[in-house]
């Protein structure tokens, strides 16, 4: 990790100043020259290694070995002490350990982050999404013609629970059906909150809908309505100083609210008119629905969702009673097999 750490900040440096390939004055070298011959200087007269190939070598033998940083300091130490003429990083905070502000462009180290506020991580690349829709000067490498270059973000590809991390809509409780901006159908359970309205997307006619198995009830109302742009606008104008972390006075959420926190993504110029703005990453969704089907079908204690708890959610909401619990005495019961549940020749047959 640190040696990746260690080799993808000199990449992104490098990266961020290859624009900048203008000389930075007379007789003198861009920037992007600059980093390259540094990059290929060598550690000490007469070594085999440039001082970035030592300094990534090192920090590999680091992470794989496990040194401490005590540890660590002590080797460069030694080897700064023996070769003291190389370019051998003399300690693994080099010479800025203590600085409050950054050698280079003067900005300050420290942010102000309480508790788990993901948008502090995320200035530095909103900075440079800023920049890259303005358009920044690069050339093609065929010809000395320049050009703007932009880039614009597409949309966010994560997990479900990384979706409240980058959105800040709420994705657990009574809102955390992220398919629902309106009437979100929630319902309060034995041990959880249940989601039952998703006959709402089925045409007019379609015959489940008409079927009392899902919830006991028929299912007659449309598709809900999402958000206009104004009501979304309202949504997140609510939380927009809202400063999220857990050291702060958490108040309570309005009815309808979906969003405890205005992401800084809504900062950048064209957010607002993306249609689709986050994805959930189907190999997670895969994985988990496929564990938790299987688990059921074959009846793996510990993973089958076929429980005690959902056979009495079964009784409570007036459903599918040849799955109810049967009493077999004052203080026993039994659970009657499902049909969906696989016998042991079944499951000998599957595998």
């Amino acid at each position: 990790m640190e040696v990746m750490q260690g080799h993808t900040m000199l990449v992104e440096v490098m990266q961020r100043h290859t624009i900048l390939s203008e000389p930075q004055g007379p007789g003198k070298d861009t920037i992007f020259a600059e980093l390259i011959e540094e990059a290929k200087r060598a550690a000490s007269d007469g070594g085999t290694m440039s001082r970035f190939s030592l300094t990534v070598k090192l920090l590999q033998a680091k992470s794989y070995y496990r040194i401490s940083n005590v540890a660590f300091n002590a080797i460069l130490l030694i080897l700064a002490l023996q070769y003291p003429t190389s370019s051998v990083p003399k300690s693994y905070e080099e010479d800025y350990a203590k600085e409050n502000n950054c050698p280079k462009c003067k900005a300050s180290r420290w942010k102000d982050a309480d508790g788990k506020d993901f948008d502090v991580f995320m200035e530095p690349l909103m900075e440079e999404l800023q920049e890259l829709w303005k358009g920044v000067k690069s050339y093609d490498a065929n010809s000395p013609d320049k050009f703007d270059l932009r880039a614009a973000i597409l949309w966010c590809i994560h997990d479900y629970p990384a979706l409240h991390t980058l959105s800040w809509r709420a994705t657990a409780g009574y809102q955390a059906c992220v398919r629902f901006d309106k009437e979100n159908c929630s319902k309060k359970l034995r041990n959880k909150i249940c989601f039952i309205g998703d006959r709402r997307w089925l045409h007019r006619y379609h015959p489940w809908r008409n079927s009392k198995e899902f919830n006991g009830a028929t299912e007659r109302r449309e598709k809900p309505a999402e958000f206009t742009p104004e009501e979304l606008k309202e949504q997140l104008d609510r939380v927009r100083d809202e400063i999220p972390g857990k050291l702060q006075k958490k108040r309570k959420r309005e009815d309808g609210q979906c969003w405890s926190h205005r992401s800084c993504l809504w900062d950048l110029p064209y957010w607002e008119d993306l249609k689709l703005r986050h994805n959930l990453d189907v190999m997670h969704i895969e994985k988990n629905i496929c564990d938790n089907l299987i688990g059921t079908f074959m009846n793996i204690q510990g993973k089958t969702k076929d429980t005690v708890n959902s056979r009495l959610d079964l009784e409570d909401m007036g459903i599918r009673c040849d799955l109810h619990l049967q009493p077999v005495s004052v203080d026993s019961f039994e659970m009657p097999r499902a049909w969906y549940t696989m016998s042991k020749q079944e499951k000998i047959a599957f595998l």
